[in-house]
């Protein structure tokens, strides 16, 4: 019996390794968009804090010059925030254009993967019809034999 071989293995083995390596750099961007948003949390948390503190402050009275302060601080926290929520889109739209090449590369992975399985299906109804072919001649051929020996 001769061995199914499938012509676009070598693409197919392909497809998978890509489909791998996409999974893998999706992993790590997602674990990279992770980093950047607990960067942002923290920002957000120290602008908490600070807030919190004035409030307090400002219950026992507090100087101009240490509002100014409180207030520069504040102008800097609120340029790291926007400056991290720009990490933040970044690091997911990163995420998004990996999740989109994993999407396309799995799609053409079950594509090849489709048409393999159906090559094999025509291979195992090929032979399977090659066979009965010789066990029709061999059943033929038995009895053209039997025939004869009746005959003579």
């Amino acid at each position: 019996m001769i061995r199914f071989n499938y012509r676009l293995q070598p693409l197919l083995n392909v497809k998978r390794q890509m489909e791998d390596m996409a999974k893998n750099d999706l992993a790590k961007k997602i674990i990279k968009l992770q980093e950047e948003q607990e960067k942002f949390n923290d920002v957000v948390n120290r602008k908490e804090n600070c807030l919190d503190r004035i409030e307090e402050e400002s219950a026992r009275g507090v100087s101009v010059g240490r509002l100014r302060q409180y207030n520069d601080y504040l102008y800097c926290i609120n340029q790291k925030l926007q400056f991290q929520q720009k990490n933040v889109d970044i690091a997911s739209q990163e995420v998004e254009i990996c999740r989109d090449k994993l999407i396309e590369c799995v799609k053409e992975k079950k594509i090849l993967e489709t048409l393999k399985d159906k090559k094999m299906q025509q291979y195992m109804e090929d032979m399977m019809r090659a066979e009965e072919k010789i066990v029709e001649e061999i059943v033929y051929s038995k009895f053209i034999a039997s025939k004869e020996e009746v005959s003579s």
